[in-house]
């Protein structure tokens, strides 16, 4: 009998689990069920969750997956064309409604209440160069800088419900929006973060470009006097973690 070889079809069609993410007490995991769609010619991305052995999916689309202290899941998905964070609790609710939509980088905060997260707003004068001159861009020059802007849930929601309740075309959608800028860092791009108590640990690096992100430095900003401390810790990657007990970096 030949040897038997596993075909490059058979190889893509295999399934594969991504962002497989286990709440604080072990009692439920999300993962994120990458399968090919052979018809539409692109990979299906399903968020399934699972507590005992009841699985339900979720939605298609998601990444950035978490959980809450409490058990609850979130996430990053498109609602319309642009990616706003969800919460799952049993139904799937949106909580920013960022005009531009938000960055792809968020995390709880410390009462599990709402979110710290990364948006950029619209770059004005790349906007006034494209009606006035047509659409281009600058390699190495055009950057768009995210803020840092926290939501409250409960507040989302019920803005939202009342909003809703508003006739579509006298609605107005910019006010769906209740999330509050926090820090502007100006020059410095926020490439990932970590909440400790009073405090936000970031990497910041010159611009979003590559060479520059694998040199971030790494900040702190005081969540009460909004001041910005640099611990001169340069050339670590984008990457940064808090351990649990708030004593030790993981970079």
């Amino acid at each position: 009998m030949g040897k038997s070889y596993i075909s490059a079809e058979e190889m893509i069609s295999v399934d594969i689990f991504n962002e497989i993410t286990v709440s604080d007490n072990g009692k439920k995991y999300a993962y994120i069920k990458k399968t090919a769609d052979w018809g539409k010619n692109e990979y299906l991305k399903e968020l399934w969750t699972v507590e005992g052995r009841k699985a339900v999916k979720v939605c298609n689309g998601a990444f950035s997956v978490k959980f809450s202290k409490d058990g609850r899941l979130s996430y990053i998905r498109k609602a319309g064309k642009k990616n706003q964070i969800f919460v799952y609790d049993g139904e799937e609710v949106q909580i920013t409604f960022k005009e531009n939509g938000v960055s792809g980088f968020y995390c709880w905060n410390n009462e599990d209440d709402g979110f710290y997260f990364l948006a950029c707003e619209e770059n004005k004068k790349i906007k006034d160069r494209k009606e006035n001159f047509g659409d281009y861009y600058f390699e190495d020059r055009d950057y768009n800088y995210p803020d840092l802007y926290s939501v409250n849930i409960k507040q989302s929601v019920k803005n939202n419900v009342i909003i809703s309740k508003i006739p579509k075309d006298l609605r107005d959608e910019k006010k769906l929006d209740i999330s509050e800028k926090i820090y502007s860092p100006g020059n410095i791009n926020i490439n990932s973060f970590a909440v400790s108590d009073n405090y936000i640990y970031f990497s910041g690096s010159d611009s979003p470009d590559i060479n520059d992100v694998e040199n971030s430095e790494i900040y702190r900003l005081d969540l009460k006097t909004l001041l910005i401390k640099n611990y001169d810790i340069s050339g670590v990657n984008s990457s940064l973690y808090i351990s649990p007990d708030k004593k030790h970096w993981l970079l």
